[in-house]
């Protein structure tokens, strides 16, 4: 692991990380536009302009319109930031995956972590479910730009760094739709304890939760799937059951129980479980009541 140079700050000494070219000159350029979202329209934004060419008594403004779009701005500082952190802090492109992210190139990582990014943004923002905050965003990605490398090997200290970037940018794009309206994604909603279940925003019931599906995936991952009332399906070590993603640990309503899965390389995901109490629950249906792991009691259906 490659270490970053000390930055004196105040009494202590703290870790941070430099980014120069495309990403410092992405993350100034999404600052100020952040900052003009926020003072709103009018007057002028840069002191200046292309001045007005005359003809006859009308006055035409021959300066280029350029309409602002702070998603992709938002996204391109986010993902050079990230991206940028991870080639300083990685012994190598190939460990990028634990993080999911792409290679091999720096270039290559924050491109695809653009697309992703404003693709999910842009399709929310068009269907009026997104809130996105400006001013939230460029504070994310100052965040992400000043997070450290921690000393010991990425496997160690991957779900930390999930953690902290949903600590720092959790709340920039969250959902609009409240309990009971139309949703397509989870995301959509603006209430955290709700999943999108058969169309609308609500706690996921537990009958939702012992319903099998096709799978496919990284176990522990939701994945999309119209045949689940909860459009997921999520695979497990029995097989695969109907789900929805409840990341920081909401969302599975009565009688659901949040799992949270990690993978070898230290990865967490989340996921919804019916929870059950003994080998025969009727509340299982067709499904069988498991335990949860060796050293505990706790139980939840499953395949």
């Amino acid at each position: 692991m490659r270490r970053r140079e000390p930055i004196e700050s105040g009494p202590t000494t703290d870790t941070r990380l430099r980014i120069a070219g495309p990403a410092r000159t992405a993350l100034t350029a999404f600052t100020a536009l952040a900052a003009l979202t926020t003072a709103g329209c009018g007057g002028e934004a840069d002191g200046g302009g292309d001045d007005p060419i005359v003809f006859g008594d009308a006055a035409v403004d021959m300066a280029p319109m350029q309409e602002a779009d702070p998603l992709r701005d938002y996204c391109r500082a986010r993902g050079e930031a990230v991206c940028a952190w991870a080639f300083e802090c990685l012994d190598g492109a190939g460990a990028l995956t634990v993080f999911d992210l792409s290679g091999p190139t720096l270039e290559d990582c924050a491109a695809d972590q653009l697309d992703r990014c404003y693709a999910d943004l842009s399709d929310r923002d068009r269907r009026g479910t997104l809130n996105f905050d400006a001013n939230g965003g460029a504070t994310c990605v100052n965040a992400l730009r000043a997070a450290a490398c921690p000393e010991t090997p990425p496997g160690a200290w991957v779900a930390r760094w999930q953690e902290y970037v949903r600590g720092q940018c959790g709340a920039v794009a969250r959902g609009l739709v409240a309990t009971g309206g139309e949703c397509e994604i989870r995301a959509d909603c603006g209430t955290l304890e709700d999943a999108c279940v058969d169309g609308a925003c609500a706690p996921v019931p537990a009958a939702a939760l012992i319903q099998t599906c096709a799978g496919g995936g990284s176990l522990g991952v939701p994945q999309p799937d119209e045949s689940c009332r909860t459009g997921a399906c999520v695979p497990v070590q029995t097989g695969a059951i109907c789900s929805a993603s409840c990341e920081g640990g909401r969302g599975c309503g009565v009688g659901g129980t949040c799992i949270k899965a990690q993978t070898l390389s230290g990865a967490e995901r989340f996921y919804c479980a019916a929870t059950c109490a003994r080998e025969d629950d009727p509340v299982c249906g067709a499904l069988s009541c498991e335990l949860l792991s060796e050293d505990g009691d706790a139980r939840v259906c499953e395949p």
